[in-house]
């Protein structure tokens, strides 16, 4: 009796672990929610005085699938001639009258990484990630602004922004979302 109880948890088991995941494992079938993603107006709403990177670094889009389940996310990459503050403030107010939700990130990250040159002039140094969040199960969306330098923007992506972004502070603004519009955590 105790072999057949085991044996009926097990199938039941199995059915009921796979059915809970996405059923987007990878990024077929995704490209509708690709170019809603790429038209998200927070990525074209940078400050007065910011510059988009030009070409391939300007901006760009990928689905991910590496970890067994798919992310989507389009991004643009700009350099600002004012501080991280004004940038932040300024996405806050956008973000706002857009009906996306900001979410407080208490941590600091260190901006550049720790093996990168110091901050550009006028940088504290110290930013935090900035997240908003809009929609709910089947339509979730984060957006994410994340401060950078030009030695990283080469080094993870491979591209050059230009000479336009030797000064300023330079930042990157995501907007991402499981391909199935399932709530995640956002990043911040």
């Amino acid at each position: 009796m105790a072999t057949v109880v085991l044996s009926v948890v097990l199938l039941a088991g199995g059915p009921v672990g796979c059915s809970a995941l996405s059923p987007f494992e990878g990024c077929e079938g995704t490209g509708s929610l690709m170019r809603e993603l790429e038209e998200t107006p927070l990525l074209a709403s940078p400050p007065p005085g910011a510059r988009a990177a030009g070409g391939e670094a300007g901006g760009y889009s990928s689905c991910s699938d590496d970890s067994g389940d798919a992310w989507l996310s389009a991004r643009r990459l700009f350099v600002h001639p004012g501080t991280a503050e004004e940038v932040v403030a300024h996405y806050r107010r956008v973000a706002r009258a857009e009906g996306w939700t900001y979410v407080a990130n208490p941590e600091p990250s260190v901006a550049p990484p720790m093996d990168l040159p110091a901050p550009p002039p006028g940088s504290t140094g110290q930013h935090r990630d900035v997240c908003f969040t809009k929609g709910g199960d089947g339509s979730a969306r984060v957006v994410t602004l994340y401060f950078t330098t030009v030695e990283e923007i080469r080094r993870s992506h491979d591209v050059d922004p230009g000479p336009a972004f030797a000064s300023g502070q330079v930042y990157e603004i995501e907007a991402g979302a499981e391909p199935d519009g399932s709530v995640v955590s956002p990043p911040c």
